[in-house]
């Protein structure tokens, strides 16, 4: 059933809400207090704030201070929004995209948490734990190698997933009639495609050719990929927009019906709260978290001598067999798979769609030719 423009949940509050006052006053705190050396003593960058090359380091500190300035300009508009309220609130603008109308089938499929995305991301968490965990006692040095080294399991299984990803996101912007879901699905199937090359560094380690010395100079592992150009910008920020949009946006459709309209009228492909969930807890799967609370120590990373990454376990660990792999890699892959399971699930609601479409027309033409008197 969708409900029409008119319903009161495509307007906003008379009154001028609180809660965007007070995000504004949060915003405005973390542009002021979120500084390096609270980002090291926390844990988030301090690798990169840290890190031995120079450039890494300014890099991150550039970041840094982006966001702040982004904090402090996001917390000024939502306290002149919420100053300005009714003007807000009357606008055309606002009222063109809370006309966006809802499907409550649709919804209820996603604002679900316990649905089979939620369990398949949680089962992969705990197989990827498991591994970290217990990898060493059970495979053998050989396979360890295998499964850890660039071309590897994880590796190709996180290209894997992200092809798969655009590949479905590709079949989405085809089959989708709504021009900005077909524009939004087409930007994520191209963005898909770029990570799995980025993942692979478009066939380096499959076929061995040398990084160009010109890329291999601000290339902090020097390889041929631009997400390690001057640093780590790029990991960061994929970081924070899996979180962002795999884990909050879905939260915030199902809590606020005037968010769904938003994102509906957008076109923006939103997953399940399920999904959320796993997303949220893939994304803690950080070295400074998951790694004191297991006991694993991320792997060092070397160059042999054709150029390709090797993990070893760290010199210093008390003799105990270790699985020398760093933990971003598997936070890599299981994000790649929520990627993959985001947009499957979108396809499932396409299908969903256009089948009720199909019955719909079914249903009026029978009507239609009961209505027709036959002749005598």
């Amino acid at each position: 059933m969708t409900l029409p423009p008119t319903d009161p949940s495509a307007r906003l509050p008379e009154k001028r809400p609180l809660s965007l006052l007070a995000l504004a006053v949060v915003l405005l705190i973390l542009g002021v207090i979120l500084t390096p050396s609270l980002l090291i003593k926390l844990g988030p960058m301090r690798g990169s704030l840290t890190h031995p090359n120079p450039m890494v380091q300014r890099t991150t500190h550039l970041e840094v201070n982006v966001l702040r300035a982004l904090c402090l300009a996001g917390g000024a508009v939502l306290v002149l929004v919420f100053a300005a309220w009714r003007s807000f609130r009357d606008s055309r603008l606002v009222a063109g995209v809370l006309d966006y109308p809802l499907n409550e089938t649709d919804d209820r499929r996603q604002r679900r948490v316990n649905n089979g995305s939620l369990w398949l991301m949680l089962a992969s968490v705990v197989l990827w734990i498991v591994y970290l965990k217990v990898g060493a006692y059970v495979f053998s040095p050989s396979a360890i190698a295998f499964i850890n080294r660039e071309d590897g399991v994880v590796e190709g299984g996180t290209a894997l997933c992200f092809l798969i990803a655009s590949i479905e996101a590709a079949v989405l912007a085809l089959r989708s009639r709504y021009k900005p879901r077909k524009l939004f699905a087409f930007v994520l199937a191209v963005g898909f495609f770029m990570c799995m090359g980025e993942e692979m560094s478009w066939g380096q380690h499959i076929f061995g050719w040398k990084t160009p010395e010109a890329m291999a100079h601000v290339n902090v592992q020097a390889e041929t990929n631009l997400h390690n150009m001057s640093g780590y910008f790029a990991d960061h920020v994929f970081i924070a927009g899996t979180l962002l949009y795999g884990g909050i946006v879905p939260i915030m459709a199902a809590v606020s019906p005037v968010w769904r309209r938003i994102f509906g009228h957008f076109g923006v492909v939103v997953g399940t709260v399920g999904l959320a969930v796993g997303f949220i807890v893939v994304t803690l799967n950080q070295p400074y978290l998951i790694g004191k609370w297991i006991g694993h120590k991320d792997a060092l990373v070397t160059e042999d001598p054709h150029g390709r990454k090797v993990n070893h376990p760290d010199p210093n660990s008390d003799g105990r067999p270790q699985n020398p792999i760093r933990i971003q890699e598997g936070r890599e892959l299981l994000s790649g798979l929520g990627y993959a399971v985001l947009i499957f699930e979108a396809l499932a609601a396409l299908r969903r769609a256009t089948a009720s479409e199909r019955e719909g027309v079914a249903v009026d033409s029978a009507s239609s030719a009961r209505a027709v008197p036959t002749a005598p």
